[in-house]
């Protein structure tokens, strides 16, 4: 049986910020993407905040990688 992983705030800041930059989009872009606010996105690329489920699901499928692999529990993005 493999090793669990678990949640790491560093983490998801890390991927996050990892998938926003893919997209080459500015913070007002990827949050209209998202269907959040920008100060939210600036939050969460900052490390101070994490998204609640059903927004972290519209930032997953905004950047086209997997809500589990933005939280650290998959290494794989799809």
């Amino acid at each position: 049986m493999g090793k669990r992983k678990k949640f790491s705030q560093e983490v998801f800041h890390q991927r996050f910020s990892q998938a926003c930059k893919g997209k080459g989009l500015n913070q007002l872009e990827l949050a209209e993407l998202m269907g959040i606010n920008q100060a939210s996105i600036s939050r969460f690329l900052g490390g101070y905040s994490t998204p609640r489920v059903p927004i972290l699901f519209n930032i997953a499928n905004g950047l086209g990688v997997s809500a589990d692999w933005l939280l650290g529990l998959k290494d794989k993005k799809r």
